[in-house]
């Protein structure tokens, strides 16, 4: 436990508050706070796909993870507005896409993406995000704060006997 708690010890003490709450359509919802951003330093790969490809972000520690549905191709897939996204590449190159999709991290962990889930992200000065942090990270962001909370990585297959649908599932423990 110790060699993975080394692997995120530089962000771990960056989130000063953590919570966990039911939502308006009766999901539990985690909530950080940080005293600097997190995901500042990603760097993607692009992983292609059928129809459509994955541009997977993750820090060093692969405990902030960023994607975006994307062709690769040059044309503006009319996602985000039209929106250009500047990404810094792995291989130190930057990429630009227009138009991805955002997806949800159910699909980006079919395309490699480590076991992750979104969270509601505020820094101190009160800006609102929503960031992806891996499940790794989660639960060590919950032992910190002594949240008495699990978080499963439940395994649901799809219609197509290939694909494997990943769904990061919250849920308290007494239950």
């Amino acid at each position: 436990m110790k060699e993975k708690q080394r692997k995120y010890s530089h962000l771990l003490p960056l989130v000063t508050e953590a919570r966990i709450y039911r939502d308006r359509n009766d999901w539990w919802e985690m909530e950080i706070t940080t005293s600097e951003p997190l995901d500042e330093n990603l760097r993607y790969i692009f992983v292609p796909g059928t129809n459509t490809g994955c541009f997977i972000g993750t820090d060093p520690t692969e405990s902030v993870i960023d994607c975006f549905m994307h062709s690769g191709l040059l044309r503006n897939e009319r996602g985000y507005g039209g929106r250009e996204f500047h990404l810094r590449m792995k291989d130190g190159t930057e990429r630009t896409i227009r138009g991805p999709w955002s997806g949800r991290p159910g699909v980006w962990m079919q395309y490699g993406a480590p076991d992750c889930m979104q969270v509601s992200y505020n820094l101190q000065d009160g800006d609102f995000h929503q960031i992806t942090l891996s499940v790794e990270f989660l639960r060590a962001i919950i032992n910190k704060f002594n949240l008495n909370f699990v978080i499963s990585v439940i395994a649901k297959e799809t219609t197509s006997t290939e694909a494997i649908s990943l769904r990061v599932a919250m849920g308290d423990p007494a239950k």
